[in-house]
C-alpha cells in the first residue's frame, strides 16, 4: 500500500523497507487465520530475495506479468547494473538441511521455535515452549543434537526460511494455557511440512 503511494505526484521518490525475522514472528503471533500467516511467509520470500527484481514480484503477486526481467529502479536491478549484486552461489546443502528436519521430529513435543531449533542444532541447551512450566529440553535424547556447531547462525537461519519456504516445515500456533483477559504471548513452533518426506527420503534435495 504504502510503495503505490510514492510518486504519484509524478515526482521521483524513493520507497525503503526495514525487514527483520523479528518483525515477521511478530506478525505472524497477531495473525489470526491461516491465511494471514501465509501472507507473512509471501512477504519474506519477497523482501528477503536477494536477486529477483522487486517490481515482478509486485506485478506478479497482483497477477500481473512482468514485461522485462530488469525494472532498472529497484534496488536489485540498480546493483545488478553497477555490477554490485552479491553474489548468491548455490550449494548443496542436503546433509545440514536434514539434520535440522530430524531435529523437529526429536524434540516435536517440545514445540520448537526457529530460535530453537537453531539454538539445538548449534548444540545449546535449550527451555520448551508452550508448557505450564518452563523445562529444560533433554537434547542428550537427539543424536542430532549440536550437529551443525560448525555453521553461523545467520547460516541456520538462513537454511530454516529455505526449508520453510519449499514446505519442508511449516509454523503454527499454538494457545497459551490459561485463560481470563491477561494478555498471554502465543508461539509459532515448527512442524513437518507436506515435503518433508520427500526429503528424508532421498528424494529430494536442498
Amino acid at each position: 500500500q504504502e510503495i503505490g503511494r510514492a510518486g504519484r505526484d509524478g515526482m521521483p521518490c524513493r520507497c525503503i523497507v526495514w525487514l527483520s525475522r523479528a518483525d515477521l514472528l511478530r506478525q505472524k503471533k497477531m495473525a489470526k487465520k491461516k491465511y494471514e500467516m501465509e501472507q507473512v511467509d509471501l512477504a519474506e520470500r519477497y523482501f528477503a530475495d536477494p536477486s529477483r527484481c522487486r517490481r515482478a514480484g509486485l506485478l506478479e503477486h497482483f497477477g500481473e506479468r512482468p514485461r522485462r526481467e530488469s525494472c532498472g529502479a529497484c534496488d536489485i536491478c540498480c546493483r545488478r547494473q553497477l555490477g554490485t549484486l552479491p553474489s548468491t552461489a548455490r550449494r548443496d546443502v542436503t546433509a545440514s538441511a536434514k539434520v535440522l528436519v530430524e531435529l523437529v521430529v526429536d524434540f516435536e513435543a517440545s514445540n520448537v521455535t526457529a530460535a530453537r531449533l537453531r539454538d539445538l542444532a548449534k548444540g545449546r541447551k535449550v527451555v520448551a515452549k508452550g508448557g505450564r512450566a518452563k523445562a529444560a529440553i533433554d537434547s542428550d535424547s537427539s543424536q542430532h543434537f549440536g550437529k551443525l556447531r560448525q555453521l553461523s547462525q545467520e547460516e541456520i537461519d538462513d537454511l530454516i526460511s529455505e526449508l520453510r519456504s519449499l514446505q519442508i516445515l511449516k509454523e503454527e500456533k499454538i494457545r497459551p494455557f490459561g485463560g481470563g483477559r491477561k494478555f498471554r504471548s502465543c508461539t509459532v513452533r515448527l512442524r513437518l511440512g507436506p515435503r518433508a518426506q520427500h526429503l528424508r527420503g532421498g528424494t529430494l534435495a536442498v
